[in-house]
């Protein structure tokens, strides 16, 4: 869309990011947080559902994805999501058990999520003979861009009605960051 608009996608994703900043800042300096009591539960269950229909829904989407590639792939795609998905349900529910000293059940209950993506994702290796997709990375070129453009983003390179145009994505953005920090 933003050449549809005329003008560069990474200044304007720059810029939004910096009225982020502003905006974040700004609700820090003055004390914002006072106001988390007036939300309410309702807007914590809100949030959670909303990023919890968002995760579920680019489940569906890369399961449709990958039924056009085989049976094999279809039942490995199964098997990795749904052990994933209970593996750490099962590690966070050890923080309210009786099974291990309460640190321990305190640092499973945390780090639950993380361990099951790290685990599943080293038994995926098992299954060799069946294409399961993952990030490449490069090995021996370092770090680079993907476009061979430069790191540093030309933000001055935007006219100045596309950087005050940036304030809008920029606030709805504090605001997800807000409430997610704030409420969740």
């Amino acid at each position: 869309w933003s050449q549809r608009l005329g003008f560069a996608f990474l200044p304007f994703f720059g810029w939004t990011g910096i009225w982020m900043g502003i905006f974040v800042m700004s609700y820090a300096i003055m004390n914002t947080s006072t106001l988390i009591p007036y939300l309410g539960r309702f807007t914590d269950e809100i949030f959670q559902t909303f990023i919890g229909i968002i995760f579920i829904q680019y489940w569906f989407t890369e399961f449709v994805r990958v039924t056009h590639t085989g049976y094999e792939q279809v039942l490995l795609f199964l098997v990795l999501s749904l052990g994933t998905l209970l593996l750490a349900l099962l590690l966070v529910s050890v923080r309210g058990s009786f099974l291990l000293r309460p640190i321990l059940r305190s640092i499973l209950g945390d780090i639950g999520p993380a361990l099951s993506v790290f685990i599943w994702t080293g038994l995926s290796y098992a299954f060799d003979p069946i294409d399961v997709p993952r990030l490449q990375i490069p090995g021996s070129v370092g770090y680079s861009t993907t476009t061979g453009r430069p790191w540093i983003v030309p933000l001055g390179s935007l006219s100045v009605g596309y950087v005050f145009l940036a304030i809008v994505p920029g606030w709805l953005l504090s605001l997800i960051v807000y409430i997610d920090q704030q409420v969740c």
